[in-house]
């Protein structure tokens, strides 16, 4: 499948399955974070993920967009491993967290 069909084919969700995420799905996800390229390939980004019951559900109380999933990615990023760019002072790792992200989306 190309990228336009797959594009064309996407849907949203609004309630997830009670069935848990394959521990080598979650794997993949990770995978593709981990090959997204950052700025000045620093790579400040680290990503959580949480499959635990009572966890979800404290994290699930404090999103108005959770959906009821049975797995839960936060990613972060350090400001103090960020490149900066010189010109504008600002750092990279909203960029590189969102390229991180859309690799796992995708």
């Amino acid at each position: 499948m190309d990228f336009l069909e797959l594009a064309k084919n996407r849907y949203s969700v609004r309630e997830f399955s009670s069935k848990k995420v394959e521990k080598e799905k979650i794997l993949k996800i990770l995978e593709s974070a981990k090959i997204a390229p950052t700025a000045k390939n620093k790579q400040p980004i680290k990503i959580y993920y949480c499959t635990d019951d009572e966890k979800l559900k404290l994290l699930n109380e404090s999103s108005p967009c959770e959906y009821n999933s049975q797995l839960m990615f936060v990613v972060t990023y350090n400001l103090d491993e960020c490149w900066y760019n010189s010109h504008t002072g600002i750092p990279s790792g909203i960029v590189d967290a969102t390229i991180a992200s859309t690799h796992m989306v995708l």
